[in-house]
């Protein structure tokens, strides 16, 4: 998976910037990668584009809405839980919007494993055991309530 991340963070942070930034940096257009190296452009663009977030903040409705379009248009779990991977990488999420993004995992094992991922990013931790209902079973709740309280 470590393998495939480099592409799918790039092609996500170049859908994030995009949504969150209108125009190109002319940074970008000015840069001698462009021309040499043409899998670095959407990472040299995503960094040159992607305004930097502030720690602690959550993830943009924006933003958000861009993850969760990606997310849904992959059928299998793995792709999914891969781009959660990507989307957490440089985020931080409300409660809610773990929540949503639990929601497109159909087993308790796959929220579980997409939960593992997410816990750390979460910024409104108070509000975190409420996220313990998206599971279906008393062990998978059980799990989740671990997860959220070792982060």
């Amino acid at each position: 998976m470590k393998n495939r991340l480099l592409p799918a963070a790039a092609a996500l942070a170049v859908a994030i910037s995009a949504a969150s930034t209108a125009a190109a940096s002319p940074i970008v257009a000015a840069s001698p990668i462009v021309a040499t190296a043409p899998t670095v452009v959407a990472a040299v663009s995503a960094a040159a584009v992607a305004p930097p977030r502030r720690v602690g903040h959550r993830m943009s409705d924006r933003e958000f809405a861009v993850l969760c379009e990606r997310i849904e248009r992959k059928p299998f779990k793995s792709e999914r839980l891969e781009l959660v991977e990507v989307g957490a990488l440089d985020s931080r999420f409300s409660c809610e919007q773990v929540r949503r993004l639990l929601a497109f995992f159909t087993f308790d094992d796959d929220r579980l494993a997409a939960l593992a991922l997410l816990a750390p990013h979460i910024v409104d931790r108070p509000h975190a055991e409420r996220l313990v209902d998206c599971f279906t079973f008393e062990s998978a709740k059980q799990r989740a309530l671990l997860l959220l309280l070792e982060r």
